[in-house]
């Protein structure tokens, strides 16, 4: 009883969005151009939503599936962010921000479920669980009010700045801009007007990623440390303008006053388990390597006058030249050989010290004005809400080397970091224990040190970050790392945030190591290539319940349920059934039919009783499984 009424009162206090300018119609108020032009998000749509027969797009179809645009608008929450925001709990937790009624500020249309429908709507049309449409601030008002209104509409673009980054073109709008589409494709791949018509050659797959990114605008989220840094700015939360479209100074971070006011606390950040869980709407590298040579340009170069024609014709410039094979034009992404490294193993330890990196960032940013107010929500949450923590004995918390009743960094961000900068021979431990010395220093820590501390942390964190993402990570190596992984030192089992990081990137891992693919390719169409049959190595056989093996499609989902039993609480006649995610809540409120704030008292609960012995018994087969040599 004692859990329940306290998980009801911390939903009290809690908000909804971040920051960023919402770039409307010109008639409004008009923003710097962005350096590279946008366009809209119907011009992605009509190759990458397309029926398969499209000749226009079939020779791109050894690289490139029709199916992506599908996934992120009819089952990705990232295309209602803008929806949630202003609809239903999210709405009313929005004007607790904005402090007016959000009718005052915002102007819009909401187009209800079951509007259209894939067989009735025009092609390329937006279809989503809920859309936004003819987004605009309302007209300022006159008088005493006008301070109010301004306070919302810079409050809004905050939270903009996350929930619908991009004031893209209207197609068939004139200059019209607009939000609605929330975090669209152009919000993660970078502004497209430069590199839409190009990008659909295959002889693109050639251009330098530095050179697609500099001359085309286009994000190199092939990069693992560069998508990381994307997501977790965020995720985590950045003050950096580096991310804004319009010109405008934004910043994108959850305010601790925001958190009062109702805004859900941000899960810690496990990219590759985010990702699954969106659901990824991409596929790795290593599962367009389906045929032994793999796709056009895998390995090989243009012949010369096809490579010249294309810079000079298509691409119209001299500032780039074109790579002898697709694998050295993205040196930064993938070890030489990427057809033998471990994705899902490589970006948990290259994201995780991305995180730590953005949240030392940030840390460092918050406090960087000698006359700003203290920003709390950089602290350890659970260090002054205790309700945030396990009711167990203080005896069985994480043990820290910081002064008590000094609330230290947050913990979480630390498990998979430190793992990371391991594999990348990086000496982490000294940074961290300035920061901690920084935070401890005084109440609420020494400013001028802290921001000195947490400026080295992040810089030598992404060094880390960016030097692992090339680095060969193959088959030992992620049996390596599963092994640490299962054996956790500086008492990560004692946190529910780092034992909750360990357990989604444990079950990761072992899905690397078994062959199940990144996707679900039951899920997508029989005219889709799938990767070959895979095997699960021996040490996986009895830790899975006897799986021999697994063939593409149906039995990797045998596979998937088997190892989602991995941390279940609650078992169940069948393995990985509806218990698999408790009680660390490993389970996401992803998708468009869950909703965070309705999932908030179960997770909070899921915080206060978290028991660090079940985490441990959970460990034992996976210790026996891959003892410590």
């Amino acid at each position: 009883m004692r859990t329940r009424h306290r998980a009801t009162l911390l939903v009290a206090c809690v908000l909804f969005a971040s920051g960023r300018a919402l770039a409307q119609d010109a008639a409004q108020t008009a923003s710097p151009p962005a350096k590279f032009p946008l366009v809209s998000t119907d011009d992605c749509f009509k190759c990458h939503f397309t029926p398969a027969g499209n000749p226009a797009f079939a020779e791109s179809r050894d690289f490139c599936h029709i199916e992506t645009a599908a996934i992120w608008q009819q089952q990705d929450k990232h295309s209602q962010s803008l929806a949630l925001m202003v609809t239903g709990e999210g709405r009313k937790l929005t004007q607790r921000i904005v402090g007016v009624k959000l009718e005052d500020v915002l102007r819009f249309d909401i187009v209800p479920p079951g509007a259209a429908t894939l067989e009735t709507a025009a092609p390329g049309t937006a279809l989503r669980t809920l859309a936004v449409q003819n987004v605009d601030f309302a007209p300022p008002p006159e008088g005493a009010a006008r301070a109010d209104y301004d306070r919302g509409v810079a409050t809004l673009k905050q939270c903009f700045a996350c929930h619908a980054p991009v004031g893209e073109r209207v197609a068939g709008g004139g200059k019209r801009k607009t939000i609605e589409n929330g975090v669209s494709c152009q919000a993660c791949h970078g502004a497209g007007m430069a590199y839409e018509t190009v990008h659909q050659k295959p002889l693109w797959r050639l251009v330098k990623a530095d050179d697609k990114e500099r001359e085309f605008g286009l994000a190199d989220l092939r990069n693992p440390a560069r998508r990381i840094e994307l997501c977790a700015s965020c995720h985590v939360g950045t003050r950096s303008h580096d991310w804004s479209f319009s010109g405008e100074p934004t910043e994108r971070f959850v305010r601790h006053e925001w958190y009062a006011k109702g805004h859900p606390p941000l899960p810690g950040l496990e990219f590759v388990t985010f990702a699954a869980q969106q659901p990824a709407h991409w596929r790795t590298v290593q599962e367009k390597l389906f045929r032994p040579e793999g796709f056009r340009y895998y390995r090989t170069g243009a012949d010369a006058e096809d490579a010249r024609n294309f810079l000079q014709f298509v691409l119209r410039t001299d500032k780039v030249t074109l790579a002898e094979s697709y694998v050295t034009a993205n040196p930064a992404s993938f070890s030489p050989d990427p057809a033998q490294d471990m994705a899902r193993a490589k970006e948990v330890l290259v994201s995780g010290l991305g995180v730590l990196a953005t949240y030392a960032a940030l840390v460092r940013d918050v406090n960087q004005a000698a006359d700003a107010g203290l920003e709390f929500s950089v602290y350890d949450c659970g260090a002054c809400h205790h309700e945030l923590r396990s009711d167990f004995p203080t005896t069985t918390r994480v043990r820290r080397n910081v002064a008590p009743g000094r609330p230290p960094p947050a913990f979480w961000t630390l498990a998979l970091a430190r793992l990371g900068a391991a594999q990348a021979a990086i000496e982490l431990e000294p940074a961290i224990a300035e920061l901690d010395a920084a935070f401890s220093a005084r109440p609420f820590g020494d400013r001028e040190r802290m921001h000195a501390a947490a400026d080295a942390l992040s810089k030598l964190s992404w060094r880390a970050s960016r030097d692992l993402a090339h680095q060969p990570l193959d088959n030992a190596a992620a049996t390596k790392l599963l092994t640490q992984l299962a054996h956790p030192q500086h008492d990560v089992e004692r946190d529910y945030h780092a034992a909750r990081q360990y357990a989604w990137a444990i079950r990761e891992l072992v899905k690397d190591l078994a062959g199940v693919p990144h996707r679900n390719y039951t899920l997508v169409g029989a005219e889709f290539h799938r990767p070959p049959a895979s095997f699960v190595p021996e040490p996986l056989v009895k830790l899975l319940g006897g799986v021999q093996g697994a063939r593409v499609p149906a039995e990797h989902e045998e596979v998937r349920r088997r190892i989602d039993a991995l941390f279940d609480g609650v078992p169940s006649s069948m393995p990985g059934d509806m218990n698999w995610h408790m009680p660390l809540r490993l389970a996401l409120p992803a998708g468009q039919e869950q909703h965070v704030i309705a999932n908030l008292p179960d997770w909070l609960t899921a915080v206060a009783t978290y028991d660090p012995e079940f985490f441990r018994t959970k460990l034992a087969p996976l210790q026996q499984a891959y003892p410590l040599k």
